[in-house]
């Protein structure tokens, strides 16, 4: 495979553990990130990966750095910002991607947002999906099971403290779960 460079939106987070999976396979990284200046940045910038400013909400910032892509990484934005924000980021993505000409986006979703759900969370991902499906843009849709890191946003804390164990569907609905090191990483 030839060396490509990917915009990486999400590696300053939870799935930045793939980065080194990249630049290991001798892939260029654009590591995507609101907060250029932060720690995670700074571990990256030493690792190998060039730093961009990208906002979900400032589309302009996302074609710019598309525009210097071959693909594009990114998923959801629905724990950090709600489902509403989620299915703007995700068109934001989408459409910068499009006009930037990327060859491929790869868009991380969760197993089941290929329908609606009725749980607000998916259900913004489900919309996403729909849109990417009849954007034109070329593009791979990987769909884990719930992560169960998200158990640790920080928004659980509360429920956590008081002891009871927070999740985003009715105890009347099952959920899968899988863990990021083994749900990505191999």
């Amino acid at each position: 495979m030839s060396q490509l460079t990917v915009l990486f939106c999400g590696a300053t987070g939870r799935l930045g553990a793939l980065t080194p999976l990249l630049l290991d396979r001798g892939h260029r990284v654009l590591a995507a990130t609101r907060e250029p200046g932060s720690a995670r940045a700074q571990q990256l910038r030493e690792r190998g990966t060039q730093i961009v400013r990208v906002d979900f909400d400032e589309i302009a910032s996302l074609e710019v750095a598309a525009s210097r892509a071959d693909a594009l990484v990114a998923a959801g934005t629905a724990h950090a910002a709600g489902p509403v924000s989620d299915l703007r980021h995700g068109r934001n993505i989408i459409d910068a991607a499009r006009v930037a000409g990327v060859g491929h986006l790869i868009y991380l979703t969760v197993a089941g947002a290929d329908r609606s759900t009725g749980v607000p969370v998916m259900d913004s991902k489900h919309e996403v999906e729909r849109y990417l499906r009849h954007s034109g843009v070329p593009h791979t849709i990987i769909a884990p099971v719930y992560f169960m890191e998200n158990l640790w946003n920080p928004w659980n804390t509360p429920v956590l403290a008081s002891g009871r164990l927070p999740s985003p569907v009715s105890r009347s609905k099952p959920l899968q779960q899988i863990p990021i090191a083994e749900g990505l990483l191999h």
